[in-house]
This record gives C-alpha cells, sequence and structure tokens, in this order.
C-alpha cells in the first residue's frame, strides 16, 4: 500500500510553475482545485510559436482553418476533401462561398500587429476569380468525359488529375481559345473516366459561389471553424461553428491558451513565423523571453513585441533573422547586435553579407546561407578582419554554405597567408595582432553526392581560442 500522500496547496503552488505547459492544461479541465490555482501562477513554456492561424506551445500545435461540411453521403469535391484533409483553410468566406483574402482585420486591444504599415497584397480582396475559366473547363472535361466513355476505359490511366489539368490561359483571349481547350482535351484524354469525372466535379463545384450569388441559394456546404490539436500523442479535431471571423477565433484560442494567469510567463524561445501578421492575444499579457526567432524586419517585429516582452530579456540569448525581407539596417539594431548569439539564414539574393559579417560583435554569429552568397576569397577576407581585429577569447562566427564544393584550396590559402600550422584534428590555426589564436575548423554536413550533383555543404568555424603563450602560462 502506498504510504504517499496528496501534495498540499502550498506544495502545489511551489510545484506547478515547473509543470510542463500542456500538463497543466489538462489537469486544469479535469480538476476545478487545479483550476483555480494554476490561474495565479505564471506559466513557463519552452517554445511559444505564433503564425497567422496557429500556436505551437511546447511540443503541441493548435491549428484554425475553415472547412467545408457537406451532408452525409454527399460527394465531397477533390480539392476541397484535400483542403478538409488537412485542416481547412486559412481564410474566411463570404456567405456565397467565396474565399476571401484577408489577413489583418481590425486590431483589437492586446494584439500586436509585428509589421505596422506593412501591405499584405490583395489584402482584404474577395477571390471572384475568373468564371469563364472555370465554365471553359467545365466544358472541355465533359467533352473528354463523352470521348473516353466512346473509346473505352480499359487501357486509361486511372491516376489523380493534378494541376496540369488546368490552364490558367483558358479564360484569356491570348490565344484562340478552341486552340487552348483542344491542347487541354488531349491532355485528358489517355486519363479514365473516373479520373475525368472526379475532376469534372470539382471544376463545377468551383462555379457553385458564383451560382449561388446570382440565384441566391444555399450552399451545398455549411461552413466551419475547425482546430486542430497535433502532439507527439496524435491529432485531435474539434469543430465550431462559423459564427466569427477567423482572426476572432485565433483572438478566442490564444486566450484560453496564454490568458487568465498572474504575473510574468517565461518563455525561452519565441517564434514569429511570418514576416507581417497580427498576434491575436489577450489584454496585459507580460513575457519574459530568452531567444526570439523572426522572419521579417527587426526594427519592424522587435519594436512591435514591446509591449507583450520584458525589457529585462535584453539581451537575448539568442536572436534568429530568417527569411528574404532582411535589409542592412536591420543589422544595426540595438538588439540585434547586443544579442549573445545571433542566427541568421540569409535568403536575399541582393544583400551583401560581407560588410554585415565583419561588422557584428556578437559573442557568437551563425550564417546559413548558399556558398554563392560568400564566395571563397571573401571568407579570406573575413578571416584577415579576425586576426587584425581586437576579438576576445571566445567569440566565433560559424558559416553554414549550401553547395560548397570544396574547402581544401580556402584551407590551404589561410594557412600559408597567416602563417597558420594544423593541428592533430587538422584545424587551422593562426596567430591573431592581438596574442590570440583564431582557430579554424572545417566540418562536413550531411553531404549526399550523386554522379549528376557533387555540389556539397560545408561549415567553417571560426573562434578565438588562447595564444601559445597563454596556454603554456
Amino acid at each position: 500500500m502506498s504510504n504517499s500522500k496528496p501534495l498540499g496547496y502550498d506544495s502545489l503552488k511551489a510545484v506547478i510553475p515547473y509543470m510542463k505547459m500542456n500538463v497543466r492544461y489538462e489537469m486544469s479541465c479535469r480538476l476545478p482545485f487545479i483550476r483555480n490555482l494554476d490561474r495565479l501562477l505564471p506559466a513557463r513554456f519552452d517554445v511559444v510559436e505564433f503564425d497567422v492561424y496557429q500556436t505551437r506551445i511546447n511540443d503541441t500545435t493548435y491549428r484554425l482553418g475553415l472547412v467545408r461540411q457537406y451532408p452525409e453521403g454527399y460527394e465531397v469535391p477533390m480539392t476541397d476533401k484535400e483542403v478538409n484533409d488537412a485542416g481547412g483553410r486559412g481564410m474566411d468566406m463570404t456567405e456565397h462561398g467565396f474565399n476571401v483574402l484577408l489577413h489583418r482585420h481590425a486590431i483589437t486591444p492586446g494584439d500586436i500587429d509585428i509589421a505596422p504599415g506593412q501591405r499584405i497584397p490583395h489584402d482584404g480582396r474577395v477571390a471572384n476569380a475568373n468564371r469563364v475559366l472555370f465554365e471553359r473547363h467545365v466544358r472541355v472535361y465533359e467533352k473528354a468525359l463523352t470521348l473516353r466513355q466512346q473509346q473505352g476505359d480499359d487501357l486509361s490511366n486511372t491516376a489523380q488529375i493534378g494541376h496540369d489539368g488546368f490552364d490558367d490561359l483558358l479564360g484569356h483571349n491570348l490565344l484562340a481559345p478552341d486552340d487552348r481547350e483542344q491542347r487541354l482535351l488531349d491532355y485528358l484524354l489517355p486519363f479514365s473516366a473516373e479520373s475525368i469525372r472526379m475532376k469534372l466535379h470539382d471544376f463545377r463545384a468551383r462555379l457553385v459561389p458564383f451560382q449561388c450569388r446570382q440565384f441566391n441559394t444555399p450552399l451545398p456546404f455549411v461552413p466551419m471553424i475547425q482546430l486542430t490539436i497535433s502532439s507527439p500523442r496524435g491529432k485531435e479535431i474539434y469543430r465550431h461553428a462559423y459564427n466569427m471571423k477567423l482572426g476572432e477565433a485565433m483572438k478566442e484560442l490564444n486566450t484560453k491558451l496564454l490568458g487568465g494567469r498572474n504575473g510574468v510567463h517565461h518563455i525561452r524561445y519565441l517564434i514569429l513565423k511570418q514576416p507581417v501578421m497580427i498576434i491575436r492575444l489577450p489584454v496585459g499579457l507580460r513575457f519574459a523571453v530568452g531567444a526570439v526567432s523572426i522572419a521579417g524586419s527587426a526594427e519592424m517585429n522587435l519594436e512591435a513585441l514591446q509591449p507583450i516582452v520584458e525589457e529585462s530579456s535584453f539581451p537575448l540569448n539568442m536572436l534568429r533573422m530568417t527569411g528574404s525581407f532582411l535589409h542592412p539596417a536591420d543589422y544595426e539594431h540595438p538588439k540585434v547586435r547586443s544579442a549573445r548569439t545571433l542566427k541568421i539564414h540569409n535568403d536575399s539574393e541582393v544583400l551583401d553579407v560581407l560588410p554585415i559579417l565583419r561588422s557584428l560583435q556578437n559573442q557568437n554569429v551563425i550564417l546559413k546561407c548558399h556558398s554563392s552568397r560568400l564566395q571563397e576569397q571573401q571568407q579570406v577576407i573575413l578571416v584577415e578582419n579576425w586576426i587584425d581585429g581586437d576579438k576576445e577569447i571566445g567569440k566565433s562566427l560559424s558559416l553554414e554554405l549550401m553547395g560548397m564544393l570544396s574547402v581544401q584550396n580556402l584551407r590551404t590559402q589561410i594557412m600559408f597567408r597567416f602563417m597558420g600550422s594544423r593541428d592533430l584534428a587538422n584545424n587551422v590555426n593562426m596567430p591573431m595582432r592581438n596574442g590570440n589564436n583564431l582557430q579554424v575548423k572545417f566540418v562536413p554536413l550531411n553531404n549526399r553526392t550523386t554522379r549528376l550533383n557533387r555540389r556539397v555543404n560545408w561549415r567553417v568555424e571560426m573562434k578565438v581560442v588562447p595564444g601559445a603563450e597563454d596556454e603554456e602560462y
């Protein structure tokens, strides 16, 4: 018989803040006593990730989407089935079934616009599409189905017709419509009658919003907001009547996940997935964060976080900057330059990273980019910059270079040019002007070469280590 006793109020109060948040959520749902106590205590999160209609708390993802729920026995169009299976669309819908390309509804108290003033293309536009385009597809598919059935169906292709079965030029007068239709017809005829029929059903479904608007008829489906919860334990799905905008539903979701607790919550790693979005949050939320990942402008994203991130969080332990929206000015931001570790994933083809790398003073800098963004001679210049500089022991720069064929020439160049020597691990050690040593390592990264593709990936690691005199002492 167990001698263990249930934890008292004070013991629970001491233990709960260190429990995993997903465990706290579950306990709060099942035990009213725990629920009341849990709300009085600040939360600790390992990871919080915000997307437009998705929030991740540690290893559990909560995603909202709009699904089309058809009556039982109704043949669900192929595209709608695929979207429903994926968790729904991240777009609102008009009463007639048109998608609304809107990610930025009116901001409400507590919300954070991480890129104020930035516009999203087509923001707020109803996706009216091209009715003529869909009608012409229906006509061609009906003709293809008739011909396929007349010719017999034994030897035809039973594969699903993909995007190649959609010709966006059918809706334009750039070429003779008959020529475009014949080309699409020739493409469809090798497919089975069933494959053609399924795709035809799909195109007819795309005309439904136009018909509902024209004749004021009801939709053949019921739009529903779907919440998909994904975790290592599996997937849970819940559906709710579509009686609010997705942005409003997202605010309710984040309020349940993050709101209603006292104190400053602690987040080890805060991730903003999009460069431009509104984070729907409850009023009065405050975080102390250790690391941040952004996908947009550092100035906009980091400044926008001020209402919810404690100033004591800075300097950050780590800041990760990724995407194609980075500019040289982003690397001048004080919160970027003060981060202990700065990770840069440079997707921009126009950003010259060499001047940026030479100017950064962070303790650790990690750059991931294609080798064409930082060529061999530029890497030699970087080594020279570090050797002539006054960097203290422990500072490091790691270059993860995609598509770099070989490091042999780089290794030879820096060794002879800067009086370097190799150690037993094949690293190059070079004396620095301030008496320290610069150690350069060359690490292969999961390289898979084939006869046709021999481009490989390398990580070039530079680190300031004690000089020979310091080591002897």
